[in-house]
């Protein structure tokens, strides 16, 4: 056993997607972490392969989408036999038309060593009790961390002891097999089904790897068990739903197979004292809709910056409590949306038609829409917002995108064709210089810092020198260096006037760029601006933390979120 304490300010139980982004998140900000993994070795076969939009511009945050780009395809369109024959395709469906990117989506859909920890809680940290396997040889290491996630998925262990309720169902009746195996004498143009749940059903889809297929296999009448155990059983199970004979259906190695049934399972909360829960530990579902992974990273994504900030001393320990406050609904609607889905799946039969409507997914799923309108640390000026709970069946946390609204909490759109100024000022005259090569929102944003747009055309006229000045002001005295980059976003070179100029004065090495709406789509994609709300605070996680007019509602949201109180008779002061 090591005596020797290993300190580390986050542990992450958990080495899979929603481990490692908020591993890379915590990186990027200057955190340490470490990451512990009760598996030996990396997963073999696909899971949680529908990657949505909104994780792609995640990945695009965190510099590792063109590495997702080069690992993935573009999902097929499902092709849907006739039963019973199972020769002609009765329908095809696409479940995810592709898009065109567009200015503000620029994104479409896609498709280590062993550890067991124990773990204790204190008011200063935790301290975990980890094994550390290397072949047959155990050690017992000490590891003592500020704060500990448990990103180990459904069966999490940490849960367990913190007795957190993980409320919910196993869908017993719905059993399939999964396998990845080699396969040929198969179309990879399609997304192959037959049969249906309701009996017995096939279905079989090309991965991103050459001549590996996805397979599963079940149904009402299926005995997945013998399946999952069999090779022979399992291809015969195939040959005979499909109506194929082996010379027409080649199948080879098989790289993993296991036997699923759905889980649809959410805990109470997400957080207890300084553990977290991100990912399937803290809520599992249907995989119909592929909403799992992409739920989990954005778990994550949430959580890294609030823990980085509190970890600097930045912000108050009172912040994490947004997390469980923010995540939780998105959760709880993605079970009941993704239930819904699973259960027209389940319901759709192959026999008398072709009707297969269950496999046209809602825009909804695209996760653009998903927001925290309800957080207690955004904040909103716009008057309140009419509801539209109704729309696809899902409550204010989860909606389809709506590029016409935008409000606090919701995701931040991009905006491409912005061209770079560089102020150059004397004491003879003024100058405004810009620069050929134009960028887009989503290439200034970032994971380490707070961005401040302000629009100076939004400002009334009268007083728009005033309100400029005491908005920079106030972004510059309220927050940390490094916290908050200040971004002026003109409508033309005219745009940035002597009182715009005024405020960036002197204020060169406080983070503060001057970029012209080139295409005018930073204006357009950020409707409020039209109703003269001149500044909007993104956070870190691209999420919208403020749309404000006025210096008290900049002030008010950094207030909610840094170790500062704003408010003074004479004006900034600071207090811890």
């Amino acid at each position: 056993m090591s005596t020797t304490p290993i300190d580390v300010p986050v542990l992450i139980v958990g080495g899979g997607p929603s481990g490692l982004v908020l591993a890379l998140s915590l990186v990027q900000n200057g955190i340490a972490v470490r990451i512990i993994d009760k598996n030996p070795n990396f997963h073999v076969g696909q899971r949680g392969s529908g990657i949505q939009p909104r994780s792609l511009e995640l990945f695009k945050f965190l510099g590792v989408l063109p590495d997702i780009w080069e690992q993935s395809a573009w999902n097929k369109p499902s092709a849907i036999y006739q039963m019973p024959e199972g020769r002609d395709i009765a329908k095809v469906v696409d479940m995810t038309p592709y898009a065109e990117p567009t200015p503000d989506v620029p994104f479409d859909n896609l498709i280590r060593k062993r550890f067991y920890a124990n773990t204790l809680r204190n008011e200063e940290g935790v301290t975990a009790q980890v094994v550390r396997r290397l072949d047959t040889q155990e050690e017992i290491q000490i590891v003592r961390a500020k704060h500990l996630v448990s990103a180990e998925g459904a069966k999490s262990v940490v849960r367990k002891q913190l007795a957190i309720p993980f409320i919910g169902e196993t869908k017993d009746s719905m059993r399939l097999v999964h396998a990845d195996i080699y396969a040929s004498g198969i179309s990879t143009e399609y997304w192959h089904q037959w049969g249906d749940m309701g009996s017995k059903t096939v279905r079989i889809r090309p991965t991103e790897y050459p001549g590996i297929f996805s397979l599963m296999a079940g149904g009402k009448d299926a005995d997945t068990a013998t399946l999952a155990a069999s090779r022979d059983a399992l291809l015969k199970f195939v040959y005979k739903v499909t109506n194929r004979s082996p010379e027409e259906l080649q199948f080879g190695e098989i790289k993993s197979v296991s036997e699923f049934r759905p889980n649809i399972r959410l805990a109470d909360k997400f957080s207890e004292g300084r553990v977290f829960l991100v990912g399937d530990a803290a809520h599992v579902h249907s995989p119909t809709g592929g909403q799992g992974l992409n739920t989990g990273i954005q778990d994550s994504f949430n959580l890294a910056w609030k823990l980085a900030l509190v970890l600097k001393h930045q912000s108050p320990p009172s912040l994490l409590t947004s997390y469980t406050f923010e995540r939780l609904p998105v959760a709880k609607d993605v079970l009941s949306l993704t239930t819904k889905i699973m259960e027209k799946t389940v319901a759709f039969k192959t026999g008398g038609g072709t009707d297969a409507s269950f496999a046209q997914r809602p825009k909804a799923l695209h996760q653009l829409g998903v927001n925290h309108r309800r957080s207690d640390i955004v904040v909103d000026e716009q008057p309140d917002e009419k509801q539209q709970d109704e729309m696809f069946d899902v409550s204010a946390a989860y909606r389809p995108e709506d590029p016409s609204v935008l409000r606090a909490g919701d995701r931040a759109p991009d905006s491409p064709g912005l061209l770079r100024l560089n102020l150059v000022l004397d004491r003879n005259n003024d100058k405004l210089v810009s620069e050929e090569e134009s960028t887009t929102l989503f290439d200034i944003l970032s994971t380490t810092r707070h961005t401040a747009l302000i629009f100076p055309s939004a400002a009334a006229a009268d007083v728009r020198g005033q309100d400029i000045t005491e908005t920079v002001m106030a972004l510059k005295c309220a927050t940390p260096r490094g916290t908050i980059h200040i971004v002026f976003i003109l409508i033309n070179i005219k745009d940035c006037d002597t009182n715009v100029k005024f405020a960036l004065d002197g204020v060169a090495d406080r983070d503060i760029d001057v970029f012209v709406d080139g295409e005018g789509h930073a204006h357009a994609f950020y409707p409020p601006v039209k109703q003269g709300f001149s500044t909007i605070i993104v956070r870190p996680d691209a999420v919208v933390g403020a749309v404000v007019k006025s210096r008290e509602g900049v002030e008010e949201y950094l207030n909610r979120v840094f170790c500062y109180n704003i408010r003074g008779k004479r004006g900034l002061i600071f207090r811890r």
